[in-house]
């Protein structure tokens, strides 16, 4: 498991991998993602993954204090396969 200190760094990590060939072993399958991440929040970390990792196994999960209904949709808009509420 890794984890990171905000959206930016995310990021930059997704970024450095290689495009992927095949069925990739190394590659991320699962992303938890904080909607008030610092620098970089959730939904700007999930539009630069759907802009950017298309065919990508890559599934992310909101995990965040926000119970409002906007932000549900809005990160299921944006790929989320789930929002969960914490706490959990």
């Amino acid at each position: 498991m890794l984890r990171f200190r905000d959206g930016s760094e995310l990021v930059r990590f997704l970024d450095s991998l290689p495009p992927r060939e095949g069925a990739a072993t190394g590659e991320p399958w699962l992303l938890l993602v904080d909607i008030a991440m610092p620098i970089m929040n959730g939904f700007a970390v999930l539009e630069w993954i759907a802009q950017r990792k298309t065919g990508s196994r890559l599934r992310s999960v909101v995990l965040s204090g926000s119970c409002r209904p906007e932000d549900i949709e809005r990160a299921k808009a944006l790929g989320a396969a789930e929002h969960v509420v914490k706490p959990i």
